[in-house]
């Protein structure tokens, strides 16, 4: 039964389809300002429409219900197989004076006009392959373009792995225990927060990713609708427009997510452990943009990911190919073996002798640089 709000004079019935019946009752004398409050009240009405109707209870801007139906919209699959290419935008380092730098100065492989220029091809189906792009001869320079395989085992197991001449890196992650490996060696490091583009597409119960995002700050009590691209998105985890607090964008419509956004106080990426030492922390600002959102079988995947720090881009992710509920080599997912195949870590005193030979130095340098873009 419709739910009916009304006064009296006039008289407003609200219908639970979005209806909205403005009405007079019989013969009545009238009041000063009568006219001015119906103005009003059909001001408010459009105003509430345009938000997306009267809110009929918190319920609709729970951040748990949205959640789960973010969840529900993404679809079922146990595994997901992914190829990507990543594209770091980041600056590349000056070069010393009177030296060969081993950076390009501008990407060579493929131009982002390439890159993100996916099309849906058989978004039905359950597994999709861009068309490559023309092969371009490879720059003798440490390449700005990288592939990388991707698996997900859902809920909960994760495998990154790029393989190329220059850093061969294997990420892991099952039930949220994470191993990093830089050249088959282990990295203390572990996550970084390039990794966190996984975590919304990890997760298939609602109370799992619930819990996941309390632990990354995202404040599910707190939920709002915003304006993102002329497109109403919910916001989870901040009052609209606030972009202070952690907080998760959804499409109102699609109910798929197109926003991550967060902030932390430290430094770059970019800055040395001695400029570390006597500069100040800084609000640093990141964000993970997903789009390019197509249906695989059941399975809803972003063609696109994008990374901005401080507002600029300084990654891309572009999907070449997935493959839905494929069968999965379950030794790709044990963690215990991997970390048993794994050199440890790199001591400090290793480093010190690696670093002796001066004829090395600066293309170690570049290349560690470059491998700390993806640890």
């Amino acid at each position: 039964m419709p739910t009916i709000f009304s006064l009296r004079k006039p008289k407003i019935i609200f219908a639970a389809k979005g209806g909205c019946d403005i009405t007079k009752p019989g013969p009545a004398r009238p009041r000063a300002g009568s006219a001015l409050l119906r103005r009003t009240l059909i001001r408010l009405t459009a105003c509430l429409l345009l938000m997306g109707g009267w809110p009929a209870g918190a319920a609709a801007l729970s951040g748990p219900a949205v959640l789960d139906a973010m969840l529900k919209q993404m679809g079922s699959a146990k595994t997901v197989m992914v190829r990507q290419r990543v594209e770091s935008v980041a600056p590349a380092p000056a070069a010393a004076p009177g030296s060969a730098s081993p950076w390009s100065a501008t990407p060579q492989a493929v131009a982002p006009s390439a890159l993100l220029g996916l099309e849906a091809q058989d978004s039905g189906s359950d597994t999709w392959e861009r068309e490559r792009a023309p092969a371009v001869e490879p720059a003798a320079t440490l390449p700005p373009l990288l592939s990388e395989e991707l698996i997900y085992q859902l809920p909960g197991g994760f495998r990154a792995e790029i393989r190329s001449e220059t850093i061969q890196r294997i990420y892991l992650e099952v039930d949220g225990e994470a191993l990093l490996l830089i050249d088959g060696r282990r990295v203390p490091a572990g996550e970084s927060w390039f990794e966190r583009f996984k975590d919304l597409l990890l997760f298939n119960r609602r109370l799992s990713l619930h819990r996941h995002l309390v632990r990354e700050g995202v404040d599910l009590a707190v939920a709002s609708l915003g304006l993102w691209q002329a497109r109403p998105v919910f916001v989870l985890g901040a009052r609209f427009p606030d972009a202070a607090p952690a907080q998760i964008w959804v499409d109102k419509e699609s109910l798929l997510p197109l926003r991550w956004l967060w902030e932390t106080a430290g430094h770059s990426a970019t800055t040395t452990a001695s400029e570390a030492a006597r500069l100040p922390a800084e609000r640093r600002r990141f964000e993970i943009r997903y789009d390019r959102w197509q249906l695989f079988g059941k399975r809803h995947y972003p063609l696109r990911i994008a990374f901005y720090e401080n507002g600029a881009l300084v990654r891309r992710l572009a999907a070449e190919k997935v493959v839905v509920d494929a069968a999965l080599d379950a030794g790709l997912m044990d963690l215990e073996a991997l970390r048993q195949a794994a050199r440890p870590p790199e001591t400090d005193a290793s480093q010190q002798e690696a670093s002796e030979d001066p004829a090395v130095d600066e293309i170690q340098e570049a290349i560690d640089i470059f491998k700390q873009r993806y640890e």
